[in-house]
């Protein structure tokens, strides 16, 4: 199963990025991993891609101090992660690891969800009966499926990777 997302559905995405960045304003952009979707039938999974300076000013952040004394390190903060922690200091680490990303995630299904249904992905939308066969793990049956298909429930969305855009050259120029 290949997935095509519609005009429309990028129009509601669009929406969702200008509704999160109220909220996140170091959100430059959600780009849609459709796999999960692809195989499951019941996920997407963005990347969001975000500008870290500007995240350390929203948050009262700064990069781990410890890079200070190796300025090579600052490099590291243009990696990808799975948390936001990887990008501050050790002690506000907790706050900004796996249940910061279920509010990001929160935040994102919540106006998902608001949004009409032909602007939003819904639950094995597109899929046929090949595609359920393919993916019964449970063999609940295609019945299970297509009455769940049928409902037109937004799909959920979670946070995939942050991809940071940063410039360590600002902390730390090579000789």
């Amino acid at each position: 199963m290949k997935f095509e997302i519609t005009k429309y559905q990028k129009a509601g995405f669009k929406l969702l990025l200008k509704h999160i960045k109220r909220e996140y304003p170091f959100i430059t952009e959600l780009i849609p991993d459709y796999t999960w979707f692809e195989k499951y039938g019941t996920h997407i999974y963005f990347n969001i891609k975000f500008d870290l300076e500007r995240f350390y000013k929203t948050t009262g952040t700064t990069p781990p101090k410890q890079y200070a004394e190796k300025p090579y390190l600052y490099s590291l903060l243009t990696n990808n992660g799975s948390y936001l922690m990887r990008y501050v200091d050790n002690e506000l680490g907790d706050k900004l690891g796996l249940e910061y990303n279920k509010k990001v995630e929160h935040d994102l299904n919540m106006f998902y969800k608001h949004l009409p249904d032909y602007m939003r992905v819904s639950k094995y939308e597109g899929w046929d009966d090949s595609d359920f066969e393919n993916g019964d793990r449970n063999n609940i049956g295609i019945d299970f499926y297509k009455k769940w298909q049928a409902q037109k429930e937004a799909v959920d969305l979670g946070v995939g990777e942050w991809e940071p855009i940063f410039d360590p050259s600002k902390y730390y120029k090579e000789d």
